[in-house]
């Protein structure tokens, strides 16, 4: 995807593939940086949030990508799975609104599609930092989307990976300044929590058993900031 990605977009350049005794290798444009501090620090988190803004500036409708909806499906169905294949420890909240937030995450799907780029696997770990920018990192799951899905979903991120400010609090500004509601965050927040809530309890791929681990606290961090977002009695 690096080789397709068009001028502007804060990513390293491919320059060169070749094969070697069966692998094949890639050369990429170097980036003397680091990446971004954990828990998140405000200055890294800003930048991250401007290099995704870039990203989802670039107009993808002539490329040939999935629809975002397409790569997020499965995970916006997680409460679907809860519903049909019960969890007996599922959070009491979210077991009290379960058919509610269902619906809401399944009418959010739809809106995550667009006609722009999107990385749709925005992370502290895709991203270096270098003089104050970031770049994007790892681009297997590119799709056309939102302008804005990217930086929303990386919120979602920055909540399990902890953080010295409220990301949410941030972000909405963010897309404030930028003419642009709320309610997209509020979007890609319900997704990432309808797959935690459900990915939450499955064991952990083998050795990947830190996985399991994060996914859980990933999913009880947003449990508080989405009952206070959707302000579901």
């Amino acid at each position: 995807m690096n080789a397709l990605l068009p001028a502007g977009v804060p990513a390293p350049r491919m320059l060169a593939t070749t094969e070697l005794d069966g692998w094949v290798v890639l050369l990429f444009e170097d980036v003397d940086g680091r990446q971004p501090e954990i828990p998140w620090l405000l200055p890294d988190f800003e930048a991250t949030l401007d290099a995704l803004g870039a990203v989802g500036a670039v107009d993808a409708s002539a490329l040939d990508l999935p629809a975002a909806s397409e790569m997020l499906g499965s995970d916006y169905a997680g409460f679907t799975r809860l519903i049909h294949d019960p969890d007996p420890d599922l959070d009491p909240w979210i077991a009290a609104h379960l058919p509610e937030l269902d619906r809401l995450a399944l009418d959010a799907l739809p809106r995550s599609d667009g006609d722009r780029l999107c990385v749709v696997d925005a992370r502290s770990d895709n991203t270096l930092l270098a003089d104050g920018r970031a770049w994007i990192l790892d681009w297997p799951w590119a799709a056309r989307g939102t302008a804005h899905l990217d930086a929303c979903l990386l919120t979602a991120t920055a909540y399990g990976q902890g953080a010295t400010f409220d990301p949410g609090e941030v972000t909405d500004a963010w897309l404030a300044a930028r003419g642009v509601s709320p309610q997209v965050l509020t979007d890609a927040l319900l997704g990432a929590m309808a797959f935690l809530a459900d990915a939450g309890r499955r064991p952990a791929p083998p050795g990947l058993e830190e996985l399991g681990t994060f996914r859980r606290r990933f999913r009880d961090a947003l449990i508080p900031v989405m009952a206070r977002r959707l302000a579901l009695d």
